[in-house]
């Protein structure tokens, strides 16, 4: 599974390519997107405070899957996957040596996890 910016591809060999040159948003647009990024934090913020209360577990694991999904939309932030987990299988532990603080969602908008994290 790899997360990915728009322009960054793969090379023929299946790695990952260099970057190309990022094309540099204009001042409004970078504005609007962070303006967003931000509303959408602050409604996860009020779903978390005022709906997980009331609502089932698996309820709160939709809620968290689909508000990752659209966080990575707002932050046009393509995400593709290759493979696939067993994860009808029972429980299953997932070992990421986190590139970003993306990760988190990343993962969370595939499957609904739980994270942990190791001593530094």
């Amino acid at each position: 599974m790899t997360a990915r910016a728009p322009g960054a591809g793969l090379d023929g060999g299946g790695r990952a390519a260099a970057p190309s040159s990022p094309r540099r948003l204009r001042l409004p647009a970078r504005s609007l997107r962070a303006a967003r990024a931000f509303a959408h934090v602050l409604r996860g913020l009020a779903t978390t405070t005022f709906v997980f209360p009331f609502v089932s577990a698996d309820r709160q694991r939709a809620l968290t899957q689909r508000w990752s999904v659209r966080l990575l939309a707002v932050l046009r932030v393509e995400c593709r996957v290759v493979g696939a987990l067993a994860l009808r299988d029972g429980n299953l532990l997932l070992v990421a040596n986190h590139v970003s603080w993306l990760d988190i969602f990343v993962l969370n908008a595939l499957h609904p996890v739980r994270f942990g994290r190791s001593a530094p």
